[in-house]
């Protein structure tokens, strides 16, 4: 799981302009789940970077996002992880919980 969320930082530090920050957030109140976020003016994940996160596209273009986001996906589906996206003006969220 570590590297999974290790994989999603540097993916989402590829959506930030040279502004921004990363945020992980760690729960463990409720069993776990793992938020990053991309925080900062200009802070967008393109469709490609969305569609290789979840594997919703038989086909994109090979960018760093992309690339990276396929290596979070593989292994996300190893651990049973689930991702899930939100994305709206100047951040972008990835968290990652335990499917079921």
């Amino acid at each position: 799981m570590a590297k999974t969320v290790l994989a999603t930082i540097f993916m989402l530090a590829d959506t930030l302009p040279r502004s921004g920050r990363i945020e992980i957030e760690i729960n463990a109140s409720t069993g776990w789940l793992a938020t990053v976020s991309a925080i900062g003016s200009g802070a967008i994940i393109e469709d490609a970077g969305i569609a290789s996160l979840l594997g919703t596209a038989s086909y994109f273009s090979l960018t760093t996002n992309t690339v990276i986001g396929a290596m979070v996906r593989e292994p996300a589906a190893q651990f049973a992880l689930v991702l899930e996206i939100h994305a709206e003006t100047d951040l972008v969220t990835v968290t990652l919980r335990p499917a079921g």
